[in-house]
């Protein structure tokens, strides 16, 4: 499907769903940087999971993304903010002052907004971590968006959960997150339900 213009309708009804035309990347203010972050629990019982998380400035150009696995992992709560802390040190070290944070995992939001009790120590030591990191920053924002805004960062932590070691990459990303990036930018046609 091409993307929708003056002669091609915002929504497309098919057999099976209704697609929406969803433009993923909102630009963020003035010199903010986006960090986008994600975990994925591959196999809970052999605890083999991944994080991973994209950094773009305020153009939506790529400045610095990972893909790490997490062994002996099985909560998606620790991949999450394993992900975030990750993430912050890279935008700290990269002397980003403004960043947006966006997620999709609810739970995680309800953890750092001290809505539910946090009963690991694990979690706590990198809840406080994500507090040290924020507080480097003259701004940070934090944001739960839907999963067709945080593509990207459940990509990189996909590709994690499959690698022996950690990938780094600064300035160009791998071409299967190159695509998602330029979507995020032109657009996608998504699943009314997922926006």
């Amino acid at each position: 499907m091409s993307s929708p213009d003056e002669s091609h309708p915002m929504f497309v009804t098919t057999n099976k769903d209704v697609l929406v035309y969803h433009v993923a990347w909102i630009p963020p203010t003035d010199y903010s940087w986006r960090l986008n972050f994600a975990g994925v629990i591959s196999d809970r019982k052999s605890g083999t999971a991944g994080l991973g998380f994209i950094l773009r400035d305020e153009n939506g150009i790529f400045k610095a993304g990972c893909a790490e696995p997490l062994s002996n992992c099985d909560n998606i709560v620790t991949a999450e903010l394993t992900a975030l802390c990750h993430g912050l040190e890279v935008a700290m070290n990269q002397g980003v002052e403004y960043l947006e944070i966006e997620g999709d995992c609810g739970i995680v939001f309800e953890v750092l907004h001290y809505k539910i009790e946090v009963i690991s120590p694990g979690i706590e030591k990198i809840i406080s971590r994500c507090l040290n990191f924020l507080e480097a920053f003259r701004h940070a924002k934090i944001t739960q968006v839907p999963v067709p805004r945080n593509m990207a960062a459940n990509k990189m932590a996909s590709i994690g959960s499959g690698e022996r070691e950690a990938i780094y990459w600064s300035n160009t990303p791998p071409p299967e997150i190159s695509e998602i990036v330029v979507a995020d930018v032109i657009g996608r046609w998504v699943s009314v339900s997922e926006v």
